[in-house]
């Protein structure tokens, strides 16, 4: 099913080595292109948007991660070209239009949820803390909960 956001669309290409994924890269182009630094892992991910309308390729955002694609968040920010992608280890803000990194933050435990509040944050629930990211990377909150102390987990959640 294909799911439409700000007149934009996406689709992951995932691949199982860095040579199958440049040479993906390499028939793209170049300015459509933003590959993500500090990324590491064993799967090799392009996220390709597409304008709703045309199909055009807008971006596309190439980064590696040891996280299945079912595991990834995308978020696209309402009302603003941006989008939070969580990879894993590391939450990146990008500016698509620009193909910029806006900013980006380590998460300590999985992502739990992705959220823009009233005031047009970003609220980052992870496993054992929440944070607060305004529009431009900076972080305006950071509470860590206390860890549960006699808990099961299945599939991640606590039960």
């Amino acid at each position: 099913m294909r799911q439409v956001v700000n007149n934009r669309y996406f689709t992951i290409n995932r691949f199982l080595s860095s040579a199958e994924n440049e040479v993906f890269l390499g028939n793209q182009a170049d300015e459509l292109v933003l590959r993500l630094p500090e990324t590491f892992g064993g799967n090799y991910y392009c996220c390709v948007f597409h304008d709703s309308l045309t199909g055009k390729k807008q971006r596309i955002i190439s980064f590696s991660s040891d996280e299945e694609a079912e595991r990834l968040s995308i978020l696209f920010w309402e009302g603003s070209d941006r989008i939070a992608l969580a990879t894993g280890e590391l939450l990146y803000l990008i500016a698509l239009q620009s193909g910029t990194v806006v900013g980006f933050h380590e998460t300590m435990t999985g992502i739990s949820g992705l959220c823009i509040t009233s005031k047009n944050n970003l609220l980052v629930l992870e496993d054992w803390r929440f944070r607060i990211i305004d529009a431009a990377g900076k972080l305006l909150s950071n509470v860590n909960f206390e860890s549960p102390e006699d808990f099961d987990s299945k599939a991640r959640h606590l039960i």
